[in-house]
């Protein structure tokens, strides 16, 4: 036995309605009266309709120009001084660097590769600092931040970690 579609059911369902509860008579032309009116032309909008829809509208295009040119001077305003949470990683990534970059062999791949990613994450961080500045609620932002501090912190440790090793490996190949 096949299953009925929900469209036969839908029009089986419309057709048992329309027998419990047949169309009155004149019904049809009663909606045709309603839809177009007395002469038959349709529904006319009247101009004071039209005039207040454009006023309306106008009315909401300027509002809407006003809040985005007033939310462009309040990221003016911003002070230069970045989140809390941000300075707090900022203030602990420099406290916390475990080794001095600009001493290191960039005769190295590893060494060299490990600064490209500083180096990507640098830029990545101020263009983060960027969109901040333009939309200092975004808590994405903030939090991207500070995980990119974070993402530098083992950057780093993972350097200074290799060049131990290397350090132990050239002294166990000296010694």
């Amino acid at each position: 036995m096949k299953q009925e579609s929900w469209e036969d059911q839908i029009k089986k369902a419309l057709e048992l309605e329309a027998a419990e509860h047949p169309i009155f008579e004149g019904h049809q032309e009663r909606f045709n009266k309603r839809l177009y009116g007395e002469n038959g032309r349709g529904r006319i909008i009247s101009l004071k309709t039209w005039l207040a829809v454009a006023a309306s509208a106008i009315l909401g295009v300027g509002v809407w120009i006003f809040m985005e040119n007033s939310g462009s001077v309040i990221a003016q305003k911003m002070p230069d001084s970045p989140a809390p949470e941000v300075a707090y990683a900022s203030e602990y990534f420099h406290q916390n660097v475990p080794i001095d970059v600009t001493r290191m062999d960039y005769q190295d791949e590893t060494v060299t590769r490990f600064l490209q990613q500083l180096q990507e994450l640098e830029s990545e961080y101020k263009r983060l600092d960027s969109l901040y500045r333009v939309n200092i609620s975004n808590e994405l932002l903030i939090k991207g931040m500070v995980e990119n501090f974070q993402y530098r912190l083992t950057i780093m440790q993972k350097i200074k970690s290799y060049i131990e090793v290397k350090k132990n490996s050239s002294i166990q190949q000296n010694g």
